[in-house]
Order: C-alpha cells, then sequence, then structure tokens
C-alpha cells in the first residue's frame, strides 16, 4: 500500500513559525493585559512546545528562556499563544511575557523519547507516524456495522435467520445500509468486503480522493448489544477468533491498515463501563487484553482504539465524577489496564470532541490539550463534522497537534449539511478537508462514509461493478504500492 512520504524537515518546520509570523497589532494591544496561563511541553532532547493564555488581543509576546528572549510573536484574537520547537535544554526555565506582564517562570519537564516500534509496525515520532524510520499517512474511511453482523450471521448473538445477515455492512456496495452479494461465511465476508479497496484504490489517487489504506472498523457496539463481543469472545471462542483473524487475513491481503474500535457505548442509561470498579468494566478489560495479546505481533493493527466517543452524550454522569478530572482518570486507568498487552501497538481514543461537556474551553489550544492531554494516549483524536472550509482551521489545528507532540487521527470527519436530497445520514465525504488535512501533513484522517453530501461521493462511489483480483504475490507489511 502506498503511503504519502513527507520529509521529516518539512513537517517540523511547516508551521513552527506560523504564531511567530503573526505581526502584533500595537493600535489594538492592552497594555494592562495579563498572562493567565503558560504551558511548557517537551518536544525533542533540545526543544519545548510554549503555551498559553491572557487578556492581552493582538499583542506582541516574548518566550525567554533562562532569561534570553529566544521567541517573539503574537497574541490572537482570544489571547491565546503558542510556539513550536522552542530551543531548550534539559534544566532550562521557560517565561512569557506581555509588555509589562509576565507569566510564572516554569521548569522545562524532562525529555521522556517515544518508543520506536519493531520493524514494520506504525509508531509515533514526535507528532508523525511512522515505519521503520519513515514518516508515512493515513487515510482511511470508518466500519460501524461489518464486524457486528459477522457475529450475528455466524449465529451468535440468537438473531432468528442468521443467515440473512451475510453481507451486511455500512459501507459496500452502497452504504449506511448495504449488503455485499454473494456472501455466506466468514471467509467469503472479507474477501469480498476488501475486494472493494482494491478498486477504490485503482481509480482514487488525486489530492481529493486519497488512495484508502486504514480501516477504523467497530469490533464492539455495546449500544447494540451491552457486553455482546465479550460474551461471543467467552461463549464462543473459536468462531470470534475466525471472525477477527480472517479480517486482519484479508485485510492484509488488500494492503489496508487497521484500527479496531474496541468499545463504544452511546446510550446515557447506563454508565458502568465507565466505572473502573464495575462488571461491565472487567469484562472490557478482559476482552481487550485478550485482543492485543492475540494480534501483538501482528503489524497489520496500525493502532488500537479503546473506545468512541466516550465524551458524547454522558455529561451528567462525568459532571457527577469530576469532569475532566473524571474523565482523565478513566481514560488513563483504561489505557494502564490493557497496554501492558499491547507492547507493539499503539493505542487512541476516539474522541467526538463535544462543546457541552462539562468545563469544556472553547475551540483553542486548550480545547485540543483538554481532551487528549492524557497519560499513556499515544496518539491524539478528535472528530470533525462540520461545513466551514478556511484554511486557519487547519493551520491553528496543525500547530496545536504538533505542541502536544503525538500523532493525529481525525478520525471521523464529514461535511454536514443537512439536505435530504444527497443522502440520509446529514453528512458525507468532504473533499476539501480530505486534501487541506493530509497536504498539512496530519498523520491520519479517516471519512466516516463515501457518500456524497453536496460535495460529491469519495471517487467513483457507489460502485456496483465487477471488482478486481486480489495479486498472487504480495508483501504485507512494506511501503509497497496498492495491492490488485
Amino acid at each position: 500500500m502506498a503511503f504519502i512520504i513527507l520529509p521529516l524537515a518539512v513537517l517540523l518546520s511547516a508551521s513552527s513559525l506560523a504564531l511567530a509570523e503573526i505581526q502584533p497589532s500595537p493600535e489594538a494591544c492592552s497594555a494592562a493585559g495579563v498572562i493567565t496561563l503558560i504551558r511548557v511541553v517537551r518536544t525533542g532532547w533540545q526543544t519545548a512546545s510554549v503555551l498559553g493564555s491572557s487578556t492581552s488581543i493582538n499583542c506582541g509576546i516574548d518566550v525567554r528562556v533562562d532569561g534570553i528572549v529566544v521567541r517573539t510573536g503574537s497574541t490572537i484574537w482570544n489571547g491565546d499563544y503558542w510556539f513550536l520547537y522552542v530551543p531548550v535544554g534539559s534544566g532550562s526555565h521557560v517565561q512569557t511575557c506581555i509588555v509589562l506582564s509576565c507569566s510564572d517562570v516554569v521548569l522545562v519537564p524532562v525529555y521522556v523519547p517515544q518508543p520506536v516500534g519493531p520493524p514494520g509496525f506504525i509508531y509515533a515520532h514526535e507528532s508523525n507516524l511512522t515505519i521503520n524510520s519513515t514518516v508515512v499517512q493515513l487515510f482511511g474511511v470508518n466500519e460501524q456495522t461489518a464486524f457486528i453482523y459477522a457475529m450475528i450471521a455466524s449465529g451468535l448473538w440468537g438473531y432468528p435467520d442468521p443467515n440473512s445477515y451475510w453481507g451486511r455492512n455500512a459501507l459496500f456496495p452502497a452504504g449506511p445500509d448495504g449488503q455485499i452479494p454473494g456472501v455466506s461465511s466468514v471467509d467469503s465476508l472479507w474477501r469480498e468486503y476488501f475486494r472493494y479497496f482494491l478498486h477504490y484504490n485503482q481509480v482514487a489517487g488525486d489530492p481529493d480522493n486519497p488512495k484508502t489504506n486504514v480501516l477504523r472498523i467497530w469490533v464492539a457496539d455495546d449500544t447494540w448489544f451491552p457486553d455482546g463481543t465479550y460474551l461471543t469472545y467467552k461463549t464462543y471462542p473459536v468462531a470470534f477468533w475466525n471472525i477477527f483473524d480472517r479480517m486482519v487475513y484479508w485485510a492484509d491481503r488488500a494492503g489496508v491498515y487497521l484500527v479496531p474500535v474496541l468499545g463504544h457505548y452511546a446510550s446515557d442509561v447506563d454508565h458502568s463501563f465507565f466505572d473502573r470498579q464495575s462488571t461491565h468494566y472487567a469484562h472490557q478489560v478482559e476482552l481487550v487484553s485478550a485482543i492485543m495479546n492475540r494480534y501483538n505481533l501482528n503489524a497489520r493493527i496500525a493502532m488500537w482504539d479503546l473506545w468512541n466517543e466516550p465524551d458524547i452524550g454522558h455529561d451528567a454522569y462525568w459532571a457527577s465524577v469530576g469532569g475532566i478530572d473524571g474523565f482523565k482518570a478513566w481514560a488513563g486507568g483504561y489505557i494502564a489496564d490493557v497496554k501492558p498487552h499491547s507492547s507493539n501497538h499503539l493505542v487512541t481514543m476516539g474522541i467526538g470532541g463535544s462543546t457541552t461537556f462539562p468545563g469544556v474551553p472553547p475551540w483553542s489550544w486548550r480545547y485540543h490539550f483538554f481532551y487528549n492531554d492524557i497519560p499513556g494516549l499515544d496518539v491524539s483524536n478528535h472528530h470533525t463534522y462540520s461545513t466551514a472550509e478556511d484554511q486557519y482551521l487547519v493551520d491553528f489545528e496543525t500547530d496545536w497537534h504538533q505542541a502536544l507532540c503525538k500523532p493525529h487521527y481525525e478520525s471521523e470527519f464529514g461535511y454536514n449539511l443537512w439536505d435530504p436530497g444527497n443522502n440520509s445520514l446529514g453528512y458525507g465525504y468532504w473533499p476539501w478537508y480530505a486534501n487541506h488535512t493530509r497536504t498539512a501533513g496530519w498523520p491520519a484522517i479517516s471519512t466516516m462514509v463515501f457518500l456524497n453530501n453536496s460535495k460529491g461521493p469519495y471517487a467513483d462511489y457507489p460502485y456496483l461493478g465487477p471488482l478486481p483480483p486480489y495479486p498472487f504475490t504480495f508483501k504485507p507489511y512494506g511501503l509497497d504500492e496498492p495491492m490488485g
């Protein structure tokens, strides 16, 4: 599968001076403004990000390291500021100053290098995804139902007439309620499913329609059936692993990396999955640990998505346990409980980015850190559904990803102009977003759907014609051209 290979120097410098290039506006600057926050993140042996907030809008600001001014720039319209790749050393002290106001003096944190993955595995290097020391980008799509329907069709969930569910999925040949013809077994399901990727990688490849090399796929949905995947794993282990194994095998044959979504609960009636003392939580940890153990040596897994949108629809619950502190205690604890079983893979969490979450800041670097500054989280995450096509939205977020020094995965995006004439979902494929975020070097993005929603579909979706065969030979984990 082909990746976009980006020179590391370009990635490091593309936005490191973005804020410094914003010139202060003296007539708008208030000399009475004060700095209210400074945050320093160590990003390398000799670099750090410096971020903060102030009550000064469009004011010149200095970054001082050990008393020496090393960067100058400006606050923005909300008083925030940030600087990337500020030169520091071990034991350095950092301070920011605006006119007559200076921040507290902050000791630079100790630098902790990110682990280097084994050959062929995706790992984090600063804010990039890397394989074999080469920076790569992932582009893909989401699949919410295929794995669940495979369990139902296999007779594991007790549905009447289970055979009628073979081939059902959210994408192919046309979503959101697709059914692939000619499927009657686990092996034929995944074989035919991933042939669609072979087709789309033959016709896609322009900036608005990148080739697809990753699938984010739900393997558990506890809204649908609480503990359903866990009970399948415990009661029918041979059948469960067969569904998972054949999915990984045929994804490998198609050159598609996988991001399995290991948890999801959208209802506000039961919060026990977020209680680390509950039976549901214990089952979740047991299931996830078993999955991680089984595939720890398989490089076809790009990363594990531990839970989809835990911040969405649970505002009252999170408020009752301390807001973001309670959320991060659960998320960080969950990561700590399962990460020992995944020494070779990254972990992320599908953050919806709720704007009603208790205490959530407005859109800013503080918003990005609010959700993603979680101990043990390897890859930051967010979901975007919007219609705004302003370049600064991409540029600012690119800076914030780099400032946190974690690769970022925008694991869902869609153009969400409501237009029933296009599709029933109210969102669809967004070519502008795919193009501009990848041009900015974002490590990984996944559209929610391929459907048109006034901006055009992905490539020639929906495709109803014959599918290409799998190649006779392939290299499963290299940076080869798409197979087929």
